[in-house]
């Protein structure tokens, strides 16, 4: 592992995906020493339904500084995230009678990479990269969903824990 800057001496360390730089305060994942997990990233998005009318999706993204808001089902397992991209999508495609019966799951995608919270974050890093998305969704053993690991947040950390 790569020497500890003093700031950062007592906590728990974590070598990242990128460089060898270390994770000051990220717990390594319990099975592979070395490497910190995604779940300890993730940020919890909004949700919505699936049968949530996609004019309060709209609202909540225009509202709040939220990019994503992931579409869940009754267990609380995703099933894809709708965007402000999506949004516009659903309105050009629909006439004003099928928009008011328009669902969040209507406008939702896959989202892109659903990653197990036990992840390395050097493998979810290469998930994302390996498909050039912004975000993946994090989910744990039951395929619940733990919140949204954003490329931004895995740069954000490192650059912050320089």
């Amino acid at each position: 592992m790569p020497s500890v800057p003093d700031q950062f001496r007592g906590e728990v360390q974590a070598t990242s995906w990128w460089l060898g730089d270390t994770w000051p305060g990220v717990s390594p994942h319990p099975d592979e020493a070395g490497t910190a997990e995604a779940g300890a990233l993730a940020r919890r998005p909004p949700v919505a339904r699936a049968d949530a009318p996609l004019d309060l999706v709209a609202r909540e993204l225009g509202d709040t500084a939220a990019t994503v808001v992931v579409v869940v089902d009754d267990d609380d397992r995703p099933l894809g995230v709708v965007t402000a991209a999506h949004v516009l999508r659903c309105v050009r495609r629909r006439s004003k009678a099928e928009l008011a019966r328009a669902t969040a799951l209507d406008a939702a995608t896959s989202g892109g990479a659903f990653i197990p919270a036990t992840t390395s974050l050097k493998i979810a890093a290469r998930m994302l990269t390996n498909d050039e998305r912004p975000l993946g969704v994090v989910i744990d053993e039951g395929g619940r969903l733990i919140g949204v690991l954003t490329a931004t947040a895995m740069l954000r950390a490192l650059a912050l824990n320089r």
